[in-house]
C-alpha cells in the first residue's frame, strides 16, 4: 500500500506478507531516490550474479526502511506541512518504508524492528525534530 500527501508526493509504503506476489516486483518507481522491491520465487530459482556499479548520485532526503521482526508500531505519516496524512499499522514480519513528509512512531507492543536508510548519515544535518498540536 502506498502513502501519499494531497498533492499525490509518495510519502512511503506500507509491505504486509500478503502482498507480496509471485515474481520479481518493484513498488517504487525507478527515479525514485530508495528503490523497494518485492520478490516472491519458487524454490531453486536463482538471481544472476551482479555487481552494482559505482557512479555518482545525488539525493536531497534520506528514505528510510523498517522491518518489523517482532511487535507492532503505528507509523505516523506528516506531509511538508506537519500535518497528519495517515496512520499505518506494521506488525511482525511486514515492511514500511518513509521517503518524504515527516514520520513519527508509536510503539503499541513490545518491538524489535530493523532500520535501513541511506548513508552516510549525519544526525545534526539529515533530521530535524517538530510537534504536532
Amino acid at each position: 500500500m502506498n502513502i501519499y500527501d494531497k498533492e499525490n508526493n509518495l510519502l512511503g509504503c506500507h509491505i504486509a506478507n500478503d502482498d507480496i506476489p509471485d515474481g520479481k516486483n518493484f513498488i517504487t518507481d525507478s527515479d525514485n531516490s530508495f528503490q523497494i522491491g518485492t520478490f516472491g520465487l519458487p524454490e531453486n530459482s536463482s538471481i544472476e550474479n551482479h555487481v552494482h556499479n559505482k557512479y555518482e548520485r545525488k539525493i536531497n532526503i534520506t528514505s528510510e526502511v523498517l522491518f518489523v521482526i517482532k511487535g507492532k508500531i503505528k507509523v505516523n505519516f506528516f506531509d511538508d506541512k506537519f500535518l497528519l496524512v495517515n496512520e499505518v499499522i506494521v506488525s511482525q514480519n511486514e515492511t514500511i518504508a518513509m521517503f518524504g513528509g515527516g514520520h513519527g512512531i508509536e510503539v503499541l507492543e513490545e518491538t524489535k524492528f530493523i532500520e535501513i536508510k541511506q548513508g552516510p548519515y549525519d544526525d545534526q544535518l539529515d533530521k530535524r525534530y517538530f510537534s504536532v498540536d
